[in-house]
């Protein structure tokens, strides 16, 4: 009888034992397999390794009763790093016997676990963009469509100012409007350290900016913003590089664009 009949022949008798399930004997095969395989590397026979083998792995009736007080004992997370250990282990084993199946597994494994993470990021997204501002599912922006010549038809994100007035005593559905211009970019002149900082995001706003759109100041009152033409809110972040960690509440500043030179007074950083 060669080795792979004594193998088959000693995982038949295993399958006679109520208790030891398909997976517990592959796992028991797979460790009888592996402690054949160094005793022949040790120099000893495949016959002779494999009573030694077996006599290590202990008789059947002692894997009998160890798997009966596994099944019996009550389980903890004391036991979980034990397990963890040896599921580590077979899955070496596993990979080292089946390199490409294992290897296109755990590709796969990862590619899903990847995916459904970014999906989740995506939705989450989607589902949380712009609602910290209180009412989010009352705002609406104005936008419009219009048809070329062509036939072709293209949806603009902005819409002229004038709009807004016309548009509120008609519709009772508008409560109240607020209106922002993009400035694009322009130079903050600081004339306290004479420097400039070229900036992107600067906006022209209605006074009611901060009644529509929940950005928490960290200086100023709420409701003194905006309500001089000359008075100015700056992010923190902007704030910070221009007068470093000093206050700015009632600073002076200058927006220059090409010939064009506001003053302002900062009243609030949000």
């Amino acid at each position: 009888m060669n080795l792979e009949e004594r193998i088959n022949q000693w995982a038949q008798l295993l399958h006679m034992h109520d208790h030891l399930e398909d997976g517990i004997i592959a796992e028991l095969e797979d460790h009888l397999r592996d402690e054949i395989e160094n005793l022949v590397d040790q120099g000893y026979s495949k016959s002779e390794a494999f009573e030694i083998a077996v006599e290590q792995l202990g008789s059947m009736t002692a894997v009998d009763e160890e798997e009966k007080r596994a099944l019996s004992a009550h389980y903890d997370w004391l036991f979980l790093p034990g397990l963890l250990s040896n599921f580590m282990k077979i899955g070496g084993r596993q990979f080292k016997k089946n390199r490409l199946t294992s290897g296109i597994n755990l590709i796969g494994l990862t590619t899903a676990f990847c995916a459904i993470l970014f999906i989740g990021l995506f939705i989450h997204d989607e589902l949380s963009f712009e609602q910290h501002h209180p009412d989010a599912d009352k705002i609406y922006r104005l936008s419009y469509s219009f048809a070329e010549e062509s036939g072709k038809v293209q949806d603009r994100a902005f819409f002229s100012g004038m709009w807004v007035d016309m548009l509120t005593p008609r519709i009772p559905a508008i409560e109240e409007n607020f209106r922002f211009l993009t400035l694009s970019y322009g130079y903050i002149y600081n004339p306290q350290s004479d420097q400039s900082f070229y900036e992107e995001g600067i906006y022209w706003s209605d006074p009611n900016f901060l009644e529509f759109l929940n950005f928490p100041l960290k200086y100023g009152q709420a409701e003194a913003q905006l309500q001089n033409l000359n008075s100015i809110i700056l992010t923190e972040t902007t704030a910070q590089k221009i007068f470093e960690e000093e206050n700015p509440i009632g600073k002076n500043l200058k927006y220059r664009r090409t010939s064009h030179e506001v003053n302002f007074v900062v009243t609030g950083v949000i």
